[in-house]
């Protein structure tokens, strides 16, 4: 399958949402599964970040490529369903979950330099492809109009099978990250 790249798009894939934190292809499928498909993301991509481009052994912060689960979700029945796995360097996989990155920032674990200079490249990719971050004033939309569905619907769905939540509440969310 061949790709368009570098493709910076791929840096507002929205995040899977808090119910389904922990539920991911790789432990569903096992580590066998996971090494195979990244290691085929990796050369799909030529070795290279999906999203910048750069070749992997360059990239910022750590000389290799990671890899990153792609959904298609559908926030008002809560379907989130896998559908590949890409090549990202860590600056682009970080920006991806900025969420994390505030996150593990707040705790220390992150230093605010690297904090501010990953989104600094995340937006600098995007302001240069012009492309805009709507995905707030979509989820916003869809609250405003009631069609946002419940923490309970949510649900993933991997190679056809439907799997439950990993988190049946906000509370036991928050308990598990927070403490």
């Amino acid at each position: 399958m061949s790709r368009p790249f570098p493709d910076p798009s791929i840096l507002l894939h929205p995040q899977i949402p808090k119910p389904l934190h922990l539920l991911n292809p790789r432990t569903i499928l096992g580590q066998v599964w996971w090494d195979d498909a990244r290691r085929t993301a990796y050369w799909l991509h030529m070795y290279h970040c999906h999203a910048c481009g750069i070749d992997g052994n360059k990239a910022a912060y750590f000389p290799v490529l990671e890899a990153h689960e792609m959904y298609s979700i559908d926030y008002t029945t809560g379907q989130v369903e896998f559908i590949d796995v890409v090549a990202l360097c860590h600056a682009c996989h970080n920006f991806i979950h900025q969420g994390r990155m505030v996150m593990i920032t707040g705790k220390g674990e992150m230093e605010p330099e690297k904090f501010a200079a990953i989104m600094e490249h995340g937006t600098r990719l995007l302001v240069r492809s012009g492309i805009v971050d709507d995905r707030t004033s979509k989820l916003e939309v869809l609250r405003e109009q009631g069609k946002l569905c419940s923490w309970e619907d949510y649900h993933l769905v991997v190679n056809g099978v439907n799997h439950g939540q990993r988190f049946k509440s906000m509370e036991e969310w928050e308990e598990y990250w927070l403490g």
